[in-house]
């Protein structure tokens, strides 16, 4: 199962070494992250490790910690090293900033994404 969201979502980093922007790729959309566990589920007989892991990944209550992984200190550090990916990282942050209501923000780092948004230019 690993092998298959590395390749569909094309991991920069190596088996051993998943990095903040390979997180950025999975997680940004998860609906598109579910279908690809979804896809792959129906084609391959599970093992109990990763019924367990599809199980986990699929809950739909997890939609709103992968929102809160994305905007962390990680994934701005790393901005700068991954210029190609920087509009979609943007507009996704763009997206959270202007969705978020008062009881998501305080999982955010709200001071770290208006800094960011007031620093774009359009």
């Amino acid at each position: 199962m690993d092998k298959h969201i590395r390749n569909v979502f094309n991991f920069e980093s190596n088996v051993h070494n998943v990095t903040t922007l390979d997180i950025f790729k999975v997680f940004r959309n998860i609906n598109a992250f579910t279908a690809v566990l979804q896809d792959y589920a129906s084609q391959h007989k599970l093992t109990d490790i990763e019924q367990y892991y599809f199980d986990v990944e699929t809950d739909p209550r997890r939609k709103f910690l992968y929102q809160i992984i994305l905007i962390t200190k990680p994934i701005f550090d790393n901005l700068h090293c991954e210029r190609r990916l920087l509009p979609e990282i943007t507009d996704h942050i763009i997206d959270l900033y202007e969705t978020m209501d008062s009881k998501s923000s305080r999982f955010f780092n709200k001071g770290l994404l208006d800094k960011f948004i007031s620093n774009l230019d359009f």
